[in-house]
């Protein structure tokens, strides 16, 4: 009392006595949280420490770091590798490709090439039998007409005196013979036409005198021209060189030859 009342003569302020709050009564939040969450996050720690627990028990510790980075390197690398690996294939293969392509276009180039040849020279030989078809059929003509004239010249010859006839043996090349007769002074181009007209005669043909060997240029123009051949575009014609037809006479002839039929075609 006596210090109670020191205090309040001194004029001190008087300390009033600390009232308790009464305890704050729970929200059911509160109580929720306390009495299923709390012991649900308790119960799924617990779980989970146990499960990696016997997971690392069985499959081993935990991998550090470094390794993993280290095999996450080497997948990289072997990505990589494949994606280069898959890159050269493909070039490679593109290449093969294109090679075999090339291959094929040239072939179809020769193809091409060679049937182009092809249908040239079925034409070509076409064009060749057609003018030998319409130059047989030119000479065929022309044979019935020298035949025609020769029999008159042979009823004239049997009249002229035998001092100035001529004795011609002719040997075809099948091994035919045949003798004809000229005068002297006669030209070699009745020579020609009695061979032109035989039947045995060739459509081609020149004449040649066995002793002394030697040809006798008798053929006149208008056979020369059924032969003439094109070499380079340029007509190039079978001629006898500008010699002119001789008589018999001229070429040595005077009593009896024998005169031999060569194939030019043969």
């Amino acid at each position: 009392m006596r210090a109670l009342l020191n205090q309040n003569l001194s004029g001190a302020p008087r300390q009033l006595p600390v009232q308790r709050a009464p305890p704050r009564q729970l929200s059911w939040i509160e109580m929720f949280k306390a009495l299923v969450l709390l012991p649900f996050r308790l119960f799924y720690w617990t779980f989970s420490e146990c499960i990696n627990f016997f997971y690392h028990f069985l499959v081993g510790p935990p991998t550090p770091p470094a390794i993993v980075n280290r095999e996450r390197n080497n997948v990289q690398q072997r990505d990589f590798v494949n994606v280069v690996q898959d890159r050269i294939l493909m070039n490679e293969q593109q290449n093969e490709y294109n090679r075999a392509l090339a291959i094929d276009r040239q072939k179809a180039e020769e193809r091409k090439q060679l049937e182009q040849q092809r249908l040239l020279e079925e034409r070509r030989v076409k064009e060749a039998a057609e003018r030998a078809r319409a130059r047989t059929e030119r000479l065929c003509r022309k044979r019935e007409e020298i035949k025609a004239n020769e029999n008159l010249d042979e009823a004239i010859l049997a009249s002229d005196p035998k001092s100035e006839i001529i004795r011609i043996r002719i040997t075809f090349p099948n091994g035919v013979h045949a003798e004809r007769r000229f005068r002297q002074n006669d030209s070699l181009e009745r020579l020609f036409n009695a061979v032109f007209i035989h039947p045995e005669c060739p459509e081609h043909f020149s004449l040649v005198v066995n002793f002394p060997f030697s040809r006798l240029y008798c053929a006149p123009d208008w056979y020369l021209n059924e032969f003439e051949q094109k070499e380079n575009d340029e007509v190039v014609v079978a001629n006898q060189n500008g010699i002119l037809i001789k008589t018999f006479a001229e070429c040595g002839l005077k009593y009896s030859a024998n005169v031999m039929v060569q194939d030019d075609d043969a």
